[in-house]
């Protein structure tokens, strides 16, 4: 089965409203949700997006973008109130608002990033929106943290089976324009140059010596 039709298929079930889609990096996880809410989009839904940008601990920093677009201001604003109040209160405000404006689908990227207040965020979400026509599709790499672990338990899951080497060394290899080899010198150019940070490239370090100063540069700045 399509793995995108798996997806939209768990979308639709009315006991889930949280689907997460974990995997390694460049597996092609942001690939598959922007994917499937393009689709949605054409079938009527409206799409919100919220991505953690791991720029550090600010609270509820996953939900930013979701508050400016629905004009709430987050409870962070207000220190007279404590935090789980305040993860109650933006909870509320976020569902009212998605509710609102169903069907929609709200796509939150890259959870391993999240703070603890926004995972808390959507560890309630995903039973305040059960049958209301309004869905979470997330994406994260697996974590180990405990925060995290206790939204993939009240959520729907779809792990991404990890690249093989082959699959990873492929889109290098177009990159580069020929198989990947220990004399590839013109390596250090091309992976200087480009601004992904997939698989193929930390493969590419470890494989081409030539290329090792450049590319380990590429991906310390990512």
């Amino acid at each position: 089965m399509d793995v995108r039709f798996r997806v939209d298929r768990l979308l639709g079930r009315p006991e889930r409203s949280v689907v997460v889609v974990v995997g390694q990096a460049g597996v092609g996880k942001t690939t598959l949700i922007n994917e499937v809410a393009a689709w949605r989009r054409g079938q009527g839904a409206r799409i919100v997006r919220a991505s953690a940008e791991g720029t550090g601990d600010a609270q509820f920093q996953l939900w930013r973008r979701p508050a400016h677009e629905f004009g709430v201001e987050l409870p962070e604003l207000d220190p007279s109130v404590g935090q789980p109040e305040q993860i109650w209160e933006l909870t509320d405000l976020l569902s009212d608002s998605l509710v609102a404006i169903a069907p929609d689908v709200l796509v939150a990227d890259d959870l391993h990033w999240a703070d603890a207040s926004s995972l808390a965020v959507v560890r309630h979400l995903s039973a305040e929106l059960v049958g209301r026509d309004a869905v979470v599709l997330a994406a994260t790499r697996e974590s180990g943290r405990g925060d995290l672990d206790e939204v993939l338990r009240g959520s729907a899951v779809i792990r991404l089976e990890p690249m093989t080497q082959h699959e990873t060394a492929a889109p290098a290899e177009q990159l580069l324009g020929h198989a990947i080899d220990s004399d590839c010198s013109c390596a250090s150019r091309r992976c200087a140059s480009t601004s992904r940070c997939d698989p193929c490239f930390a493969r590419l370090h470890r494989r081409c010596s030539r290329c090792m100063a450049s590319v380990s540069t590429s991906l310390r700045s990512c």
